[in-house]
């Protein structure tokens, strides 16, 4: 006599390895950044003169003491990145952002945009308090410089925004498709500044990777869930581990200073490559549906368990917290034969 058992496939996380970063550069940085001729703006703020300083090999520089000698025709070397507050002036000053429609304006709010969030920071008064308070401003810059520098501030107190992505299991097992045909689940990856698509990959050629759908694919916009699918029949009792990976562009500033001690040193933007990684482990554990056997399950995999005059019930019963960067997974199994 033989006894038929069902399973039905259940997803059990048995690890989770969320939001890692492996940074890199788009390029490598520059180590010295050359600042070509530089030119004198009209002094529109009360009476604060800039200079507006073009890098060779396109772009602008930006100077970071009010005090020293403006920067022309010269090279300088990289020092360190700048915090997230000069980050945020420049992403969002000119030439990243039309402020008023007018170039120059827009370089002047920029640089005094600087030197007034580095006074405020660091505790320095460079900048004339004419120029923050009540000093000439005949085109109505000053509203629009103390607005980059408010931003700034707030940058900075949050820091670098790097990207991110954590998995969500839609499910805590393999349910049985409607054609019968797989036992699946839907992961939901949630990407935190981060853009464009993402990619997975499995180290199980059993497992198919899959959008909602159901067509076979590997690539996805940001936005998008997908499926991990095992076919009916194919029990694999390895671990497949489940690889999202995106890569991300963003940019940072970074600090350059000249040879020479009384000549300001400039702040430019770079471009930065990260890539945002995230795993989770799925192990296929049989066990039946609602706990124990039923006519009702669908059959998964045979088992042949030979006669014998002695009836054996065995009972396994286990219990495994995961505890993850989104929470707890409990999960109870038990097998009776």
């Amino acid at each position: 006599m033989k006894k038929r058992m069902s399973k039905i496939l259940n997803l059990v996380l048995v690890g989770i390895i969320s939001m890692l970063f492996a940074l890199g550069n788009a390029k490598a940085l520059d180590n010295t950044v050359t600042v070509g001729v530089s030119s004198s703006l009209t002094p529109y703020v009360a009476d604060v003169h800039v200079a507006k300083m073009p890098l060779v090999g396109g772009g602008y520089a930006y100077c970071t003491e009010l005090a020293k000698i403006t920067p022309s025709n010269i090279t300088e070397k990289l020092v360190q990145e700048s915090d997230a507050g000069i980050t945020y002036i420049l992403v969002n000053g000119y030439p990243r952002r039309n402020i008023t429609g007018n170039g120059d304006y827009d370089y002047y709010i920029t640089q005094t945009a600087i030197w007034w969030y580095l006074d405020d920071i660091n505790g320095t008064d460079y900048l004339s308090l004419a120029f923050k308070t009540d000093g000439k401003d005949e085109f109505g810059l000053r509203p629009y410089v103390k607005e980059l520098v408010e931003a700034a501030k707030e940058a900075k107190s949050s820091g670098y925004g790097y990207g991110s992505v954590v998995l969500n299991p839609k499910s805590s097992s393999l349910e049985l498709s409607s054609d019968k045909k797989y036992y699946e689940t839907v992961i939901e990856p949630v990407f935190t500044n981060v853009l464009g698509t993402y990619t997975v990959s499995v180290n199980s050629d059993k497992a198919i990777i899959t959008d909602l759908n159901n067509n076979a694919k590997n690539t996805f916009n940001v936005t998008e869930s997908f499926k991990i699918r095992v076919a009916n029949g194919k029990y694999d009792p390895s671990k497949i581990k489940v690889t999202v990976s995106a890569n991300n562009t963003y940019e940072k500033a970074f600090y350059y200073a000249a040879e020479n001690p009384a000549i300001q040193g400039v702040v430019v933007l770079q471009d930065i490559a990260e890539e945002v990684t995230a795993s989770l482990e799925l192990a296929m554990n049989p066990t039946c549906e609602n706990g124990g056997l039923t006519d009702g399950c669908e059959a998964a995999e045979i088992v042949d368990v030979p006669n014998t005059n002695t009836n054996t019930i065995l009972y396994i019963i286990g219990a495994v917290i995961l505890v993850s960067s989104t929470g707890y997974v409990f999960y109870n199994a038990k097998l009776k034969k």
